[in-house]
């Protein structure tokens, strides 16, 4: 006898003994009859012991139509609860790949809440999901039901604002969600995570211009929010090279913190100066940075420049009034001192030029002429000579 001639209560009690979803798809692709009777225990098995394996399957490849079959198959087999939990998951992925028409079908469930903490470790509600990957027709469906918090907080302490902020580059789909949030009402784009962050760290730091200008002016931010670990946005701005938001803060913030320091009393035009963006160098000393404050290492933003071998930086300091060419860091050394020892030529040169003492010391007795010839550079050593 084939097993295809069994009576269909045999077959039945044969499926409900299977203990495994790959033993009851294996046997429900025995026949089309044998699927007809084996598919509600299948089903069921899946949605009570797998957490829907199928209808995340077609959640994730954006399979509106059989996510919709899928769930008319588990919505007489499951109960309450199991169709709650299944029907979060699949929304909690539907968020995290873009289907926003399967968002929108699955909101249509009574047991569906769009702000669900699914995980309860990492506090990340759907619209955290859709606004970090920049899924912003999601982020949309999940405002329209007034019944998102859009100030939520993930167990970082970051909102969705943060969340979609933080992953902003260049012209990404997440610019269209920031706007999207701000424009929400009752947003609080000004909220701190737990590191002191705000979204316009972020954005500064992502040389977001336009993005920073409708914070700063249009929902009058605080351009100069200080994080746990002491950096303001103009920090990140300036790390970056991104003048126009550099700018943009300035304008905004007045010369109240342009010479606000980091845990390590760098000023912003110190890592201007260290990483060789001049044209950020000289914003910040047209709004009145002060040119010669020295770190908790004793380095003037000069010494950072010629430590670097950015010349360019090293003759806007130079040209700038207060600038001591001399200046003596914690270990006696001179900006001319760092220049000779990393082999920068040029910088040497314009540091000669510009009457750098050649003969002076550090707190060990060693002279630049000294570092030149430790490291084996003649060409600088003899310059270096020529000046003694």
């Amino acid at each position: 006898m084939k097993i295809t001639d069994l009576p269909s209560e045999i077959l039945q009690h044969i499926a409900a003994t299977l203990d495994s979803v790959a033993d009851l798809n294996a046997f429900a692709q025995t026949c089309a009859r044998v699927y007809q009777l084996v598919s509600p225990y299948l089903y069921r098995y899946d949605g009570q012991y797998c957490g829907g394996t199928a209808l995340c399957w077609a959640v994730e490849g954006g399979r509106q139509q059989t996510a919709q079959k899928v769930l008319d198959f588990y919505r007489p087999l499951l109960s309450d609860s199991q169709m709650q939990f299944v029907a979060h998951r699949a929304l909690v992925l539907a968020a995290q790949y873009g289907h926003p028409t399967i968002v929108q079908m699955l909101l249509g469930l009574e047991c569906v809440d769009p702000d669900v903490r699914l995980i309860p470790n990492s506090k990340v509600t759907p619209l955290m999901y859709a606004a970090s990957a920049g899924h912003e027709e999601v982020v949309r469906v999940l405002l329209a039901t007034q019944r998102v918090d859009v100030n939520a907080r993930d167990a970082w302490g970051a909102t969705p604002l943060h969340r979609a902020a933080a992953a902003v580059a260049g012209s990404s789909p997440n610019e269209a969600v920031v706007r999207l949030l701000l424009a929400t009402p009752g947003v609080r784009p000004d909220l701190r995570d737990d590191h002191g962050r705000t979204p316009l760290t972020w954005l500064a730091g992502h040389g977001e211009a336009a993005l920073l200008e409708s914070l700063l002016f249009t929902h009058h931010v605080n351009p100069h929010p200080r994080d746990d670990a002491g950096n303001i946005p103009l920090f990140e701005a300036v790390r970056n090279g991104h003048e126009a938001v550099v700018d943009l803060l300035l304008r905004a913030g007045g010369r109240g913190d342009i010479d606000a320091t980091d845990e390590d009393g760098q000023t912003a035009l110190a890592m201007a100066a260290q990483e060789g963006h001049v044209g950020v160098a000289r914003l910040l000393l047209a709004a009145g940075a002060s040119p010669d404050v020295k770190d908790t290492f004793g380095q003037t933003p000069l010494v950072k420049a010629a430590q670097a071998g950015w010349k360019e930086v090293v003759q806007l300091l130079l040209a700038t009034e207060g600038v001591d060419c001399n200046s003596q860091d914690a270990e006696g050394r001179t900006p001319l001192s760092w220049a000779a020892e990393n082999g920068f030529v040029d910088v040497v040169k314009v540091l000669l030029a510009a009457h750098a003492d050649p003969t002076l010391p550090d707190h060990d007795g060693r002279t630049p002429l000294a570092w030149a010839e430790d490291f084996g550079n003649e060409i600088l050593a003899d310059l270096l000579r020529d000046r003694e």
